[in-house]
């Protein structure tokens, strides 16, 4: 049990963790409700109790996987904002930044992405949740940007939040080079992504 959590809501957590395994070893069809409730330590009808269907399991924890590689980034991009010292070494954080969401590994993030919207469009209260989800996350990346301007990194004349949903606009366009038979290299995206940043700087970084 997580402490302080009741214990129902824990139980809830169990399973859904388990669930996020399942489909990180093998995807959707790698989710079946008996396995995730052994896994869980639970009974099938816990999960029925808690879920009440398996597509409902299934969205909740694509949107779970979804909210956490969104608040990575926006982690990240904060702690650059705030440490460093310069332009240069914003612009350099950022370039990081941009690297890491480009990596291979992360491309496996990006159909999660993909996933998670496609079931939160199937039901309503999902799609709220998720709206209210990647409203906050939206929000936080404002705080973002707003720390990079009063440290002097970014143009004030630009509205911040139109700035944030820029920005993590490009991070979600990313996943439709899964469809891109031709898709241009990282070393390209990369060199235009930059090229976008250097737009919304305070100063020349030269």
């Amino acid at each position: 049990m997580v402490l302080g959590m009741p214990t129902s809501e824990a139980t809830r957590e169990r399973i859904l963790v388990e669930t996020i395994k399942a489909l990180d070893e093998g995807g959707d069809r790698n989710v079946r409700v008996a396995r995730v409730a052994q896994a869980a330590g639970v009974t099938q009808g816990m999960v029925t109790y808690h879920f009440e269907t398996r597509d409902r399991l299934l969205a909740e924890a694509h949107a779970r996987r979804i909210g956490k590689t969104i608040h990575d980034d926006v982690s990240t991009a904060l702690e650059v904002a705030i440490r460093a010292m310069s332009i240069e070494e914003f612009v350099s954080g950022m370039d990081q930044l941009t690297a890491a969401v480009l990596s291979p590994e992360r491309r496996n993030d990006r159909k999660k992405r993909l996933s998670a919207l496609s079931y939160s469009l199937s039901d309503d209260e999902l799609f709220a949740a998720m709206r209210s989800e990647y409203t906050l996350t939206v929000g936080f990346f404002e705080n973002v940007v707003d720390t990079a301007k009063l440290r002097g990194f970014v143009r004030s004349d630009f509205d911040s939040r139109a700035i944030a949903t820029m920005v993590l606009g490009y991070t979600f366009g990313l996943v439709l080079t899964t469809f891109d038979e031709q898709q241009a290299s990282d070393e390209a995206l990369a060199s235009v992504i930059s090229a976008f940043i250097a737009g919304l700087l305070a100063a020349p970084t030269a």
